[in-house]
């Protein structure tokens, strides 16, 4: 049975008393319930038999949050949106319902802000909305299957799905007095820096960057690149390239931009979208071409590790009687770049436990920061120009770099080129996921290396999630935060050895599709780090 909601807001945890309608359509029955004609106690005792058997949605996150919201038992679903990404690797992922039927069928059916709600018309405008995501079902349903791809659907993007939906809505609570006190001490410190630089430069407003660019430029003759306006640029990494910019003013500006970002970014969104102390952010399971997961409203995977001067991280907490459990796989990227590429030298290191950064330093005769930038720059297609400009090496150095690389590691070599040949530009990630590249330009063939890389990455990933959420429900402990290939679990206190031990067999041995050993650091404590 599919089913479809309209509200009055797009926030998913605002719209307990803005839910308008609920259609669903099954094959035999059509249906449009007004919600505001009935009392939410009763709509719930009508209808949560039904949802307990399974329902359908497209773009089930915010459907399956706003109904939970309102007192429905939402836990196992399917996702149209899911499916077609699935099923047609040139599907956007962030194509509309009507979107996705237009690319099926060819109708073409007007938008939701042309239908007044008060109208007749809005009855059959929602309708449609079901009858579409059912129809979309049966036609995908059998797509997947005819391609092949059921299982991938089934087995993998589907719980995945089903488990973002259950991060977001538990959430994860956030140190609220710390938060408002870390945001005054950011701004306070801002304002005391820019009325010092505004004196310094004689300037109006420092967030002017036309301003504080001419400022730099008259006082100091900087040498500053320049914008194709002829406008001198100002980002942290300009000034701080800057030789003629005295120390103490990058250094000013330089904690400046750091401050701003901080509030920009983390704080003040922190404030903005948490409820009751909770961040819903909202994990989207297919957010990226290559399959990884993305995170919104708020972004909850830019979060900076514990190295950074705020202590952001810091800021996330557990609920009383809970213990943050965390891991993150151990150089995932190059351990699946060995097992397709099958060289003898990786698979020997990733074999003996070796130190893979110091390895390749060794054969290349560079230091070891040196090498985990050019192993990491591989698997991330990284070109000579970028390696030259991350490293700070002329270009012909990088060059080399990339040629000794691929030298030494050949199997590496013979892989890239593989993949580069492909005139497809379509991969096969170690699951069966299949997933398009566009290309454009001539470097857009590394990207091709990148997606299998990657979308593996993801793959084994969202496996391990699977599995682990299987058994996590049995110790009342939840996953909440996903970064990559890093997972941050909320576990009750006394199950914390437990949860340990299942994290090493799930992600290291039950879920290792490689032919050589996965690896995960945990981390245990009552803040995120």
């Amino acid at each position: 049975m599919d089913i479809e909601t309209k509200t009055q807001s797009s926030k998913p945890h605002q719209v307990f008393d803005e839910l308008i309608s609920i259609q669903f359509a099954t094959d035999n029955c059509i249906a449009f319930i007004d919600t505001q004609s009935f009392q939410p106690n009763d709509l719930i005792t009508l209808l949560n038999p039904i949802f307990r058997r399974g329902v359908v949605f497209f773009n089930a996150l915010y459907d399956a949050i706003v109904l939970t919201n309102y007192g429905f038992d939402i836990n196992d679903f399917d996702d149209v949106a899911v499916m077609a990404t699935v099923a047609n690797e040139f599907v956007s992922i962030n194509m509309s319902l009507k979107s996705l039927y237009a690319h099926v069928t060819g109708w073409i059916l007007p938008t939701y802000k042309t239908i007044d709600t008060e109208k007749d018309e809005f009855l059959v405008y929602a309708v449609n909305d079901a009858i579409m995501t059912y129809n979309l079902y049966s036609v995908l349903s059998r797509s997947l299957k005819d391609k092949g791809l059921w299982q991938v659907y089934s087995d993998l993007e589907r719980p995945a799905r089903i488990i973002s939906y259950k991060m977001t809505r538990r959430g994860v609570r956030i140190d609220l007095e710390t938060v408002r006190y870390k945001l005054s001490q950011l701004n306070e410190e801002n304002k005391k820096i820019e009325k010092e630089l505004c004196v310094e430069l004689s300037i109006d407003n420092i967030r002017s960057t036309q301003q504080l660019g001419k400022a730099l430029v008259k006082k100091y003759k900087a040498a500053l690149p320049r914008t194709a306006t002829g406008q001198a640029k100002v980002s942290a990494d300009s000034i701080s390239k800057c030789q003629q910019i005295p120390d103490d003013i990058k250094k000013a500006l330089s904690r400046y931009k750091y401050n701003e970002k901080m509030l920009r970014s983390f704080l003040v969104n922190f404030l903005k979208w948490h409820k009751d102390g909770i961040l819903h952010g909202e994990f989207n399971s297919v957010g990226t071409r290559t399959g990884r997961f993305s995170s919104s409203r708020p972004n909850l995977q830019n979060i900076p590790h514990g190295r950074d001067l705020i202590g952001i991280r810091k800021l996330f907490i557990p609920r009383v009687g809970y213990t943050f459990v965390g891991f993150d796989f151990s150089q995932i990227e190059l351990r699946i770049l060995a097992h397709f590429s099958q060289d003898k030298r990786l698979l020997e290191a990733y074999m003996k436990d070796a130190d893979i950064h110091q390895h390749t330093a060794s054969l290349l005769n560079i230091d070891r920061k040196t090498a985990k930038t050019v192993n990491f720059g591989i698997v991330y297609g990284l070109s000579p120009t970028g390696l030259s400009e991350r490293l700070n090496i002329p270009l012909s150095h990088a060059e080399n770099l990339i040629d000794s690389f691929f030298l030494v590691y050949s199997g590496v070599r013979k892989l890239s080129e593989t993949c580069s040949k492909d005139q497809d530009m379509r991969v096969t990630t170690i699951l069966g996921r299949k997933c398009f590249i566009p290309i454009n330009k001539e470097g857009d063939k590394r990207k091709v290396l990148n997606t299998l890389i990657q979308g593996s990455a993801a793959d084994i990933v969202k496996k391990v999630m699977v599995e682990l959420d299987k058994e996590l429900s049995k110790f009342d402990a939840h996953i909440l935060i996903q970064v990559h290939d890093e997972l941050l679990i909320e576990v009750p206190t006394h199950y914390v050895p437990a949860i340990i031990s299942l994290c090493y067999d799930i992600a290291c041995y039950i879920c290792n599709p490689l032919c050589i050993p996965i690896r995960i650091d945990i981390t245990v404590g009552d803040r995120w780090w």
